[in-house]
């Protein structure tokens, strides 16, 4: 079976890892990152040797509203989420604006959208989309956040 290119950056995941551990600082958990073949999200955090929350991490240049999550990893991240009984976050850092996160158990969506990735890689990069006001996110209180580069 072959597996659809991952087209992330070491410089992609340096930001995830970032935001993460900032997040964890924070939460009082660690991360721990899934393989993107195995699993279609990022992390799962752990407190105390146990899996505490699952999470989906973001780096953004822009803040767009709504946030849009491809329709496949929303539904990957509710469908573990539900069936672990564990907070599904979505965490986002907009570099303009800092590091937000929402619960997907929790909290409703605004609908699906249609987008396509602007750098044209394939086919495979347009997708139905949910879109989540950005409302709906939280933000993280992290004294030391700075932007990403």
């Amino acid at each position: 079976m072959s597996h659809r290119p991952i087209f992330e950056t070491k410089q992609d995941l340096a930001n995830e890892r970032r935001i993460i551990e900032a997040c964890c600082a924070r939460w009082s958990c660690e991360p721990r990152k899934l393989s993107p073949y195995n699993y279609k999200i990022d992390w799962v955090l752990m407190r105390s040797g146990a899996i505490c929350a699952l999470a989906e991490v973001k780096c953004r240049a822009r803040r767009f509203d709504p946030y849009l999550i491809s329709l496949h990893k929303y539904e990957t991240l509710r469908r573990l989420s539900r069936i672990s009984k564990l907070p599904g976050l979505i965490v986002v850092e907009w570099n303009n604006v800092g590091i937000f996160f929402t619960n997907i158990v929790a909290a409703e969506h605004d609908g699906i959208e249609w987008m396509e990735d602007s750098r044209n890689r394939e086919q495979a990069d347009a997708e139905p989309c949910v879109a989540i006001n950005c409302a709906r996110f939280s933000r993280v209180k992290i004294e030391s956040w700075t932007r990403h580069k």
